[in-house]
């Protein structure tokens, strides 16, 4: 096993955290394109279908507000 000097390691950790640093911006820019990918497809629906876009949002606030209510209700009781 051979010992690396102070030097080599540092240059060694240095290596690592920049690989490290890239990895993070590829992921970063990869998100990115994703959630262009995502707002370009819920606009072109939304377009094609405007009225049962509308529909999904009221039923989606009404579901999340009974359960909400249903949550907060709980939470008064105790």
């Amino acid at each position: 096993m051979a010992t690396l000097t102070v030097e080599e390691t540092k240059a060694e950790a240095k290596a690592k955290v920049m690989d490290a640093v890239e990895d993070a911006k590829r992921a970063i820019v990869r998100r990115q394109r994703q959630f262009e990918d995502l707002k370009d497809t819920a606009t072109y629906r939304i377009k094609k279908a405007p009225l049962a876009s509308v529909a999904i949002g009221f039923g989606a606030g009404i579901l999340f507000g009974a359960l909400f209510g249903v949550i907060a209700r709980k939470a008064a009781r105790r």
